[in-house]
């Protein structure tokens, strides 16, 4: 049972200026920390006054709520293909929402008026959120024509300091697509794999290659540059934005198919491309492939 992403649904979205005003809030400071330290106690972490930003969070300044893009992703994606047979939504993100208490994928099924439709978020696993999104569709949409819609989003307004999130800047950014149970355009499966020594990439990188026919001159390989740093310079590699974190890769992707990126025009027989990341000690595929190979 193969799955498909139709290329003409893959949309990435930059809200850089676009942030929505907040209205006034009537909480104060300090509450706000309290439920930060909360919420930091509940996760078993601890929490430092010093890392708050709750300050800079209640200003309001450069927001962009998951609920804003969502909107803009949907209305975009509905005007391309027809979003009221979904079985799935799934939004993938790192970072959290700007707005607390915002059930992101029930205002989609709102939005559309889908009843049947089973609905979730997942974050917490980094830059790879939205490949373990991609296997649990895999894993759970119906056998026969199943389709779901995956929602991927990062944003910059941000309680805490976070390590992982300051080492760059963020931008506000997300991207959207319909997967299909053996639908048209390009077949996609996604796999994990142990991180167990240097230069597993690599291999990793040949197994696909060899296992689905794939060629150095018809693939395309997007990945952060931390690890296209470890690939060989014959490959057709495509470096990830960091500021755009998980909704990276998908961007890069569009870019290619865009551009056509040196590739013949008819991209759909042409073009394979190769998605890779890391977190904690496993790495993340995610093979598109137009079905041609050798």
């Amino acid at each position: 049972m193969t799955l498909s992403l139709n290329p003409t649904t893959l949309t990435c979205i930059p809200f850089a200026g676009t942030a929505t005003p907040q209205p006034p809030t009537i909480v104060s400071e300090a509450r706000v920390n309290h439920y930060l330290q909360a919420f930091c106690q509940a996760n078993g972490k601890p929490f430092v006054p010093e890392d708050s930003r709750v300050r800079e969070w209640l200003a309001g300044e450069n927001q962009v709520s998951f609920t804003t893009m969502a909107e803009a992703l949907v209305t975009q994606i509905a005007s391309r293909t027809d979003l009221s047979d979904l079985d799935m939504v799934i939004l993938a993100h790192w970072t959290p929402d700007a707005e607390l208490g915002q059930a992101v994928t029930n205002y989609v099924l709102h939005r559309l008026a889908l009843e049947d439709t089973f609905a979730f978020a997942l974050s917490d696993a980094g830059l790879a959120s939205p490949f373990m999104a991609l296997d649990c569709i895999e894993r759970y949409l119906p056998a026969q024509n199943g389709k779901a819609l995956l929602l991927v989003m990062d944003q910059n307004s941000l309680m805490s300091h976070s390590p992982a999130v300051d080492r760059q800047s963020v931008a506000n950014a997300a991207s959207g697509m319909v997967i299909e149970r053996n639908g048209s355009g390009l077949q996609i499966q996604t796999r994990i794999h142990d991180c167990t020594e240097v230069g597993t990439e690599t291999i990793l990188l040949q197994q696909l290659s060899e296992q689905f026919g794939l060629t150095s001159e018809s693939t395309t390989v997007i990945c952060e540059p931390e690890i296209a740093a470890r690939l060989s310079s014959r490959r057709h590699i495509r470096c990830t934005r960091p500021d755009l974190l998980c909704v990276a890769p998908f961007w890069e992707m569009q870019q290619a198919i865009a551009a056509d990126d040196g590739f013949s025009q008819s991209f759909v027989s042409k073009q394979h491309f190769v998605l890779l990341s890391q977190h904690q000690g496993k790495i993340y595929t995610l093979m598109a492939t137009s079905g041609h190979t050798r």
